[in-house]
């Protein structure tokens, strides 16, 4: 049976113009974490926690540090390999051994 890994979503953006938002995808290092919604959402788009949000949200470390919830890991395009093909004719094109599959891709 083919092996099949998640799309990377685009990277986590410090300077992101727009906040994000809860259900927002971003990849670090290779994993995909998802925004979380309530109270947290406010946090994702804050890339590192100062005193001053501190002051202004007794809660804001905790909040923060689980504002992204971690989904799985992924790669940088999603690739299904079959065994048969790589076992198959070395004059053979690179497109006929691997096939892009976006079909099974899954929205969490």
């Amino acid at each position: 049976e083919p092996r099949v890994a998640s799309i990377c979503p685009d990277e986590y953006d410090s300077e992101r113009i727009e906040a994000y938002k809860a259900g927002d995808q971003v990849t670090v290092e290779s994993s995909i974490f998802v925004c979380q919604g309530g109270e947290f959402e406010q946090f994702c788009s804050i890339s590192e926690l100062t005193r001053s949000i501190q002051k202004e949200n007794k809660d804001a470390k905790k909040l923060w540090k689980e504002a992204w919830k971690y989904v799985s890991p992924c790669t940088a395009a999603e690739i299904e390999i079959e065994s048969d093909a790589l076992e198959s004719a070395a004059d053979e094109t690179f497109d006929d051994v691997v096939e892009i599959d976006h079909t099974d891709a899954e929205v969490v």
